[in-house]
């Protein structure tokens, strides 16, 4: 049983490779869902406990949204989020390091967006 949930979490992250390999070639590397994709592969990678590809897909992913959304958008807040939780999860003064630098790196693109889906919020 084991084995099988093995190999149904590698077919899990080839199928998400092949993915992300068409999304980039028909949209664009630094389009929006090929950023998406990283982070879903990224949980992929976590569930198989890959943690140093988990964190490498996540930070990529973070890049390529920030690229293809812009700084402030929320799903970049959110991809910052997630990256310092995988960080904070790792552990060791090094993960709770790089997670704090993470959430501050998160405050900005939440913060601009809420502000303008609500302009009395965040006064």
């Amino acid at each position: 049983e084991e084995a099988a949930a093995r190999r149904l979490r590698g077919r899990r992250i080839d199928v998400l490779t092949e993915v992300l390999e068409l999304e980039a070639e028909t949209l664009g590397r630094y389009h929006p869902r090929v950023g998406y994709t990283l982070l879903e592969r990224a949980e992929a990678h976590l569930e198989a406990g890959r943690d140093g590809q988990a964190l490498r897909d996540a930070g990529e992913a973070v890049d390529v949204l920030r690229a293809g959304l812009g700084a402030v958008h929320p799903h970049v807040g959110l991809a910052e989020l997630r990256l310092g939780d995988m960080h904070r999860d790792r552990g060791g003064d090094d993960g709770r390091s790089e997670a704090l630098d993470r959430y501050g790196a998160a405050v900005t693109p939440l913060r601009e967006s809420r502000g303008r889906a609500d302009p009395d919020l965040g006064r």
